[in-house]
């Protein structure tokens, strides 16, 4: 990975949060406050490189599941792979996630 790192000028990687009653990204009011913090290979974390790729149902439905596509796109591509996922929107009484997280592209 690091011989990537380094031959490569950008990397990317989606990540597919499967939600019940939580918020992946933007809640209703716009805001990012409950949005997930990732955290790339070299500790760093920046919600600047993430990108929105799909939203199937509103954020937070109404007990159904939901799903975001998130796509975490750098130009600084010893930032991937993604090391660590932390939902902030989880814990409350009926709410659930799921994570599939795909590899890395360098570029």
């Amino acid at each position: 990975v690091k011989l990537l790192q380094r031959l490569s000028k950008e990397s990317h990687q989606s990540i597919t949060y499967h939600c019940k009653n939580s918020v992946a990204y933007k809640d209703g009011k716009g805001t990012m406050k409950k949005a997930l913090i990732l955290k790339g290979a070299n500790g760093q974390e920046d919600e600047k490189e993430l990108h929105v790729l799909s939203l199937l149902f509103p954020q937070k439905s109404q007990g159904n599941w939901a799903k975001t596509v998130l796509e975490y796109r750098t130009q600084t591509p010893i930032r991937l792979p993604i090391a660590d996922v932390a939902p902030m929107d989880i814990g409350k009484a009926n709410q659930e996630f799921g994570l599939d997280i795909g590899p890395v592209c360098f570029s």
